[in-house]
């Protein structure tokens, strides 16, 4: 791994985000681990540094993620599809009224991310049919729903 340099934890948009993973020293190397952690937290910034991984060269970003090293190899930017980004008409502007409502609907359902609280029910409604299957169980296909196109 090669830090090339660093940036403030807000610089990087989490869209170039492809892969995280938590980062962690040898048994030897936990001092300089620890150095190297405290110093991004107390600067408020993340490292961009280059690393090989299966047989390609990747740009990473280190940042400090509560007491963890967490490193997200990152798109390079013609790897975003530019395609499918949409334009926004910028002539449209929001009332008073009805920013008001957005942003107490938002308050209302703001809170902490827990991710514990999300699951995979695909995952799970899959493990529910293997296990119907194994008992002997008829397993059928549910008709698909017809999903709505929406206008906007």
């Amino acid at each position: 791994m090669d830090i090339v340099q660093f940036v403030r934890d807000s610089d990087v948009d989490a869209i170039y985000f492809e892969h995280s993973y938590y980062v962690a020293p040898g048994d030897d190397m936990t001092k300089p681990y620890a150095l190297f952690v405290q110093a991004l937290r107390d600067s408020k910034h993340s490292a961009i540094a280059k690393v090989s991984m299966h047989s390609r060269e990747h740009v990473a970003l280190l940042r400090v993620s509560d007491n963890d090293l967490v490193m997200h190899t990152l798109f390079y930017p013609d790897e975003l599809h530019q395609a499918n980004r949409r334009k926004v008409p910028r002539k449209v502007a929001p009332e008073k009224k009805e920013l008001a409502l957005a942003t107490q609907l938002m308050n209302q359902l703001a809170g902490p991310f827990r991710p514990e609280e999300f699951h995979d029910t695909y995952r799970e409604n899959v493990e529910k049919l293997i296990e119907q299957k194994q008992k002997g169980g008829k397993v059928t296909a549910q008709p698909r729903r017809r999903r709505r196109r929406s206008s906007t």
